[in-house]
């Protein structure tokens, strides 16, 4: 790919560890709630919320779109809870959704750090809350721009990328963006003429459009962008 003038990063899955997340989030209102005491919802919730924020296209997770919880969180809840009077449920994923806490993957400062030195870093998210997230993970000093994508063109419409481009002044051909989606990141920063890089932290797989990098964590990224041969 060669070293790109600036790299954009998703945050959900990318940046942002969902699993460690709502694993925490779940055992705290677990602890609050004596009718969630069922060592069974530990696994079915997840399960849950796969149905509920995954995109499956062709077999594969097209897209995790967690940051839905945040939006409205009383979905999955009805899923596990069936029966349970409706405003017990309601009281209980707003609680939970209180209670959900950033936590950043264990590879995000070290690379974070050491691309700084040579490369512009910027986030573009389709989380609303995207400010405050990565605030909340404490890397928010890494980048010149954190854009949440307008309601009216979220990713992977190719406006959000171009508008994160614009603030940082920088040519779309000269950005890599680097995502866990193949259909927000990966289909849409191609779209807008990016350099796509895959964060494939799940090994699902994929069959990538030719051009897109993929890689399996964060430090990955100093290989690929390094100079010469690979």
């Amino acid at each position: 790919m060669g070293a790109p003038e600036a790299v954009i990063f998703d945050v959900d899955g990318t940046l942002l560890n969902w699993d460690a997340s709502i694993h925490s989030a779940l055992v705290a209102v677990q602890a609050e709630y004596e009718v969630l005491a069922s060592a069974e919802l530990v696994r079915a919730f997840p399960l849950a919320v796969t149905d509920y924020a995954f995109v499956i296209r062709g077999g594969f997770v097209a897209d995790r779109r967690h940051w839905m919880l945040f939006v409205d969180p009383l979905p999955p809840w009805r899923r596990v809870l069936p029966g349970m009077d409706d405003g017990t449920v309601t009281a209980i994923a707003h609680r939970f959704r209180s209670l959900l806490r950033p936590v950043r993957y264990d590879d995000v400062l070290p690379a974070l750090a050491a691309l700084r030195s040579e490369h512009r870093l910027a986030v573009l998210s389709n989380n609303p809350r995207v400010e405050t997230v990565v605030e909340q993970l404490g890397i928010r000093h890494f980048f010149e721009a954190v854009v949440a994508a307008p309601e009216g063109y979220r990713k992977p419409d190719p406006r959000a990328f171009l508008e994160t481009c614009d603030a940082i002044g920088a040519k779309p051909g000269d950005c890599a963006y680097v995502g866990d989606s193949l259909l927000a990141d990966v289909a849409g920063a191609q779209g807008a003429g990016l350099n796509a890089v895959f964060l494939d932290r799940y090994s699902d797989g994929h069959p990538l459009p030719a051009g897109v990098s993929r890689i399996t964590a964060l430090e990955d990224l100093l290989r690929l962008f390094a100079p010469g041969p690979r």
